[in-house]
């Protein structure tokens, strides 16, 4: 009999937090990967950048000013 595959599992807390559940096995290992504000919407992961490691895709709901191009930006 061949062994099953890992499975994981992305989960995030109310306040944000991001952490990685995998159970291999009988093991659970769980590892936290930060905080991020609940403005932002996970959307996937994959190997975006083709560095051979997977990446997050995030996006941020709530508008944000960046100020007018007239009065705050200069050259």
């Amino acid at each position: 009999m061949s062994a099953l595959p890992p499975i994981a599992a992305l989960l995030r807390q109310d306040n944000g937090t991001f952490r990685i559940e995998q159970v291999n096995s009988d093991q659970l290992i769980a590892r936290t990967l930060g905080n991020v504000g609940n403005e932002w919407n996970y959307y996937g992961a994959a190997d975006f950048n083709g560095d051979g490691v997977s990446d997050f895709l995030l996006q941020r709901t709530q508008t944000v000013n960046l100020g007018s191009m007239v009065n705050d930006w200069h050259e």
